[in-house]
């Protein structure tokens, strides 16, 4: 059954797109005035109609409102940078602040996990903050959170007031993460939607960027254990660590700089062509840094020292034959001279019950070592280090543009006016509690299946995601956001749907 021409679409509610400020009726009644208009024109001559004249006010009018909407999200995504900053000082594990609290892997994983506890807390009430209060009142909210979160972490002395500030700082970015997209999302014309709503991930990764750069700044300090670093690059064998947060500060301006290929991209080749070629290229870096650690792992050195002073020998660190089962152990650590680019008169020692760097007995035993001797504890000396760097940078290039931004995207366009905000509390929380099952799970993974198994693992979830999305995804590409929502009645999947649902509205018919 075809519908009218007059019919209105079947959720009744108003278009946000500043391309569609004029309503159908005012439309017909300025065609029926300009009609006349035209009419008295052409028997008169020589006036200009009152068409063009419209037009022209329709065009400037479009024009400054655009101009409005970018001042109004570039101010709204300063939450986004906020998020950024705060997610892109804990990755993995924290270098220094493992030192200065003598953390476990555990404590390591709780600190880190915290926030995105929080996020995913903070993104499930952000649906009813959303409904009850507005969506500016709880961007406010977010930002107060980050400031009374950074506030606590800044004065922490201990590990309680650490977790304290996270979980603080892990609500704003809950709030945030889900509200922020929404907001522009809904303010932007249609032509621009996507490069408004990725400027938000800009920001993000800005933010991330900025925090890996004072990351490097603090590390030279004695309290630069409060703006935390990452520590993937120091597992591929970077022994110092300054240098790993510094190259750290290099892959997140990576993030950063592609990013704005996305930026350039979403609104002329469309939402799935970036999800797909990201994550094509996501797995390809996946990949690179699996066959890195695996190969680091393979060729690892070898222990031909073994302690034997008496009544110090620890059996368990002195039964390993590779560095790389040494480290696996958390009590042990690796001892070796190094020169040239190489490692020898390798040992496996027990660290130090006070302090993690350096050992309990033998030759490293002391906080300074002297002439060529190093202490690594959590990573073994290797030469294919630049495979895991390049792994790591082609990753962050190929997830900046799509998957970085995209699903942020698309899930603030794809629901319909009555459940926006619901809709997208629960795909924040999704989000949030998919991260807090990685980073509570990352160093054990590496420690239960391997460096390399656990990125093995992540190649499986890529690939079916890869599958997922090339048979499920619709493009939303210059599409008014109710006119998102007819695209959900045509068949779920291409290649699985059977049968044809007939659109219940065609905005070409309204």
């Amino acid at each position: 059954m075809e519908m009218s021409q007059n019919t209105r679409p079947r959720y009744g509610y108003k278009r946000l797109s500043i391309d569609n400020e004029i309503s159908e009726d005012e439309d017909t009644r300025l065609m029926d005035e300009t009609g006349a208009s035209n009419s008295s024109t052409h028997d008169g001559g020589g006036s200009v109609s009152n068409m063009t004249v419209h037009t022209l006010n329709n065009k400037n009018m479009k024009e400054q409102s655009t101009w409005f909407v970018w001042i109004l999200s570039f101010f709204a995504a300063i939450g986004g940078f906020l998020f950024g900053y705060d997610t892109g000082v804990v990755s993995g594990a924290m270098l220094l602040l493992t030192k200065r609290f003598k953390l476990t892997s555990l404590w390591q994983e709780i600190i880190v996990s915290i926030a995105i506890a929080t996020a995913f807390i903070g993104a499930i009430f952000g649906g009813f903050f959303n409904n009850k209060f507005g969506r500016k009142a709880t961007i406010v909210l977010a930002s107060s959170l980050f400031t009374v979160g950074a506030v606590v972490l800044g004065a922490a002395e201990n590990i309680a007031m650490l977790v304290v500030g996270r979980a603080i700082l892990g609500l704003g970015i809950g709030l945030a993460s889900m509200t922020i997209p929404m907001y522009i999302a809904e303010c932007s014309p249609s032509h621009i939607r996507g490069k408004m709503v990725t400027v938000n991930t800009l920001f993000i990764t800005g933010g991330q960027f900025i925090a890996s750069v004072i990351d490097g700044g603090f590390s030279y300090t004695n309290d630069g254990w409060r703006y935390y670093s990452a520590t993937i690059i120091k597992m591929g064998g970077i022994s110092d660590e300054h240098e790993a947060i510094w190259l750290a500060a290099l892959t997140a301006s990576i993030n950063f700089i592609f990013t704005i290929v996305g930026i350039l991209a979403v609104d002329r080749f469309g939402r799935k062509p970036l999800i797909l070629t990201s994550l094509v290229g996501v797995t390809i870096s996946l990949i690179i840094l699996a066959v890195g650690f695996q190969l680091a792992a393979v060729h690892s050195p070898p222990i031909t020292q073994y302690n034997t002073t008496s009544g110090l020998d620890n059996s368990t660190c002195s039964s390993y034959r590779f560095c790389e089962s040494c480290i696996k152990d958390t009590s042990c650590g690796y001892c070796f001279t190094t020169s040239a680019n190489d490692s020898y008169n390798g040992s496996c020692l027990a660290t130090s019950t006070t302090d993690s760097t350096h050992s309990l007995h033998g030759q490293c035993n002391k906080t300074n070592l002297s002439g060529d001797l190093v202490w690594a504890y959590e990573y073994c000396p290797t030469s294919y280090s630049w495979i895991i760097i390049v792994g790591l940078v082609f990753y962050l290039m190929f997830f900046a543009p799509g998957m970085g931004p995209m699903p942020w995207t698309y899930n603030s366009e794809i629901y319909p006016l009555w459940a926006r905000s619901t809709g997208n509390s629960l795909s924040a929380a999704t989000n949030w509690l998919s991260n807090l099952i990685v980073s509570m799970t990352f160093l054990t993974l590496t420690e239960t299946l391997t460096k390399y198994g656990t990125y093995w693992l992540f190649v499986g979830i890529c690939l079916l995601a890869l599958a997922f999305f090339f048979s499920v995804l619709p493009e939303t590409k210059g599409k008014q956001l109710e006119e998102i929502e007819t695209l959900f009645d045509e068949p779920w999947s291409k290649c699985c749907g059977s049968g044809h649902v007939e659109n219940s509205y065609n905005l070409q018919n309204s």
